[in-house]
């Protein structure tokens, strides 16, 4: 994955979990690549629409998740 990449990452959290305001998007994409780094976008593109999917919570995941 790229810095391009986490950047749509986050910008998709930010507008499917209007209350995740990170306070640097910026931050929040450097941090978000430095945890998936290994892995494609469409993998952890797909994992975060499964994830929205099936979400109860209404909470947006972690990196780790």
């Amino acid at each position: 994955m790229q810095i391009e990449d986490a950047r749509k990452i986050v910008a998709v959290l930010m507008v499917t979990y209007p209350g995740y305001k990170p306070s640097s998007t910026e931050f929040a994409a450097k941090t978000w690549l430095s945890l998936t780094e290994e892995y494609t976008y469409e993998q952890v593109n797909m994992a975060l629409k499964s994830y929205i999917k099936s979400d109860t919570s209404g909470f947006p995941p972690a990196p780790g998740q």
